[in-house]
């Protein structure tokens, strides 16, 4: 028994001087924190299985909706274009030099999500890695964005050729071609040159919108008022001159006409249309004297919702209910509005204003 008692006391005494001797190292500056060095024995096995066993443990309960939308594909990859492939490369590029000499290096995304199911990648886009370079998602409000990211990667393994150009550049490309000012090429990824989305269904309709409520809603992304993701990585940075600009290019664009399906759920979309007319049982605000249809909306800062994508719609709606949605001067008028409907009314608006057409 006092051999064990002395064997306890040195081991504490041991401990107590590393810990004294780490501090000193720390104090004085004399630990490398080079990244030419690299980490020391042991350390780099220790964090990356720290990794897994954190990633593995925190995912848990995560449940991931369908992801074989090829809307929600080309959306993702899009916004990997944007802010992942400079340091995780792309399927047929390689990294970039300045990635390659990170430490550690961020791996290609080939390797990068191997091993992963759906829920691990999508902890990993939204939380982020410390001590990686791997941010947490741009916007900490937008659970629902990250997934966009997860269905594209969960494709990149069949990606072959030219497939990942198309999917995160086009209609990007010709933007030289039309002479257009440069940070449009970022824009028509997800809106097109005309403002019409490449992947419908995900993304909202800007063709038909002024310029006035396409350049306060830039500048709420920018200033971070409006939470996005994928948007923060576009706006922030803008000046003043650019977002006008932008704004200007495709409140120009022509509104393109566009056939609309019939609605799968007829009673659903008449439901929409008497609560967006006013003339419903329940006596709730009158959606058209704002956002049309028949007319033009009253303000300027007021968008045009016909044929603008009925998941789109529903989320916005969910989020003003939520007070969760910053942007234009205008928008704390929602708030009072949204909070009187229910999930049914917030599917049945949607419904009603997605089978709308726009234009022609």
């Amino acid at each position: 028994m006092i051999r064990m008692s002395a064997i306890v006391r040195h081991g504490m005494i041991l401990a107590l001087i590393a810990v004294v001797a780490a501090a000193v190292l720390i104090a004085i500056g004399l630990f490398p924190v080079s990244a030419r060095l690299g980490h020391l024995p042991g350390v780099g096995w220790l964090l990356h299985t720290t990794y897994q066993r954190s990633v593995d443990f925190w995912s848990a309960g995560i449940d991931p909706p369908p992801l074989d939308d090829p809307a929600l594909v080309q959306l993702g990859a899009a916004h990997f274009e944007s802010g992942c492939r400079a340091c995780h490369g792309a399927p047929g590029i390689p990294n970039g030099a300045l990635a390659a000499a990170m430490l550690p290096p961020p791996p290609h995304i080939t390797h990068a999500i191997k091993g992963w199911d759906d829920a691990e990648l999508y902890w990993i886009v939204r939380e982020g890695v410390k001590m990686s370079g791997m941010p947490h998602w741009p916007a900490v409000a937008r659970d629902d964005e990250p997934w966009a990211l997860v269905a594209f990667l969960r494709r990149v393994p069949r990606i072959r050729g030219t497939e990942y150009i198309r999917l995160a550049q086009a209609p990007a490309g010709r933007v030289a071609e039309l002479g257009a000012i440069g940070r449009v090429a970022n824009c028509a990824r997800c809106h097109g040159m005309d403002g019409v989305p490449p992947m419908p269904g995900v993304v909202p309709r800007i063709d038909g919108l002024s310029a006035a409520y396409l350049a306060q809603t830039l500048r709420a992304y920018a200033a971070r008022r409006r939470d996005s993701g994928i948007m923060a990585v576009q706006a922030v940075g803008l000046s003043e001159t650019e977002i006008a600009a932008l704004a200007r290019y495709y409140a120009a664009a022509p509104v393109a006409a566009m056939t609309v399906a019939a609605p799968t759920k007829p009673a659903l979309v008449e439901q929409g249309r008497r609560i967006a007319l006013g003339v419903s049982a329940r006596r709730l605000p009158v959606c058209a004297a704002c956002h049309g249809p028949g007319t033009r909306p009253k303000s300027p800062l007021f968008p045009v919702l016909a044929g603008q994508p009925q998941v789109y719609l529903a989320r916005q709606l969910h989020f003003f209910r939520a007070r969760n949605r910053g942007g234009t001067s205008h928008v704390t008028l929602m708030f009072p509005i949204a909070r009187q409907l229910e999930d049914e009314d917030i599917d049945a608006l949607a419904a009603y204003y997605a089978s709308l057409r726009r234009g022609g």
